[in-house]
């Protein structure tokens, strides 16, 4: 084994960019089988030259790109379904690249989970805000939806809390009464 060979592996993975390489396209690329590639490998990933998600390697500056993108598209748009995260991110990913992505931005307390959308983390400037407004306006829908099946005059009930929620919560003075 060459005393190249690492340099010569992350060079490939960083050639790939988003895309990155599976081990066995890594062994191919510089005429080795995986096994003999995985020492280097696990050598890499540890020093932490390469990280590797859902099976394929990718360059470290690669990955923080691709976490930068979520955490931009989070904080834009105040929240981000998790099934359109893939569609944000470059089209070459490799399949799980993005769900291993939200995974460890989620682990990380990055962004937090609201229902199946990424909200900003709570820690975040106007993250927590953001979170307990929709936290706080579900549960007013939720509180409607029982009145109503309960009988009586849910609609009313629901926008009288709906607006002494968002009253409360946009530190705002209420609404004058009609």
């Amino acid at each position: 084994m060459s005393a190249r060979l690492p340099a010569r592996l992350c060079r490939e993975v960083a050639t790939a960019d988003a895309a990155g390489r599976t081990r066995a396209e890594l062994g191919l690329r510089v005429g080795l089988t995986p096994a003999e590639v995985d020492e280097p490998i696990a050598a890499l990933c540890a020093g932490g030259e390469l990280v590797e998600l859902a099976g394929v390697l990718l360059d470290p500056i690669v990955v923080v790109r691709l976490e930068a993108t979520v955490l931009a598209e989070v904080a834009a748009r105040g929240s981000l379904p998790r099934a359109e995260v893939a569609g944000r991110l470059p089209a070459a990913l490799a399949p799980g690249v993005a769900a291993a992505i939200v995974d460890g931005l989620l682990a990380r307390g990055a962004v937090s989970l609201v229902g199946q959308d990424l909200a900003p983390a709570l820690d975040a400037p106007g993250g927590g805000a953001i979170v307990a407004r929709r936290r706080a306006r579900a549960a007013v829908r939720g509180l409607g939806a029982r009145a109503t099946a309960a009988g009586g005059a849910g609609r009313h009930r629901r926008r009288r809390a709906s607006v002494a929620v968002r009253a409360a919560l946009d530190r705002s003075p209420p609404p004058a009464p009609r």
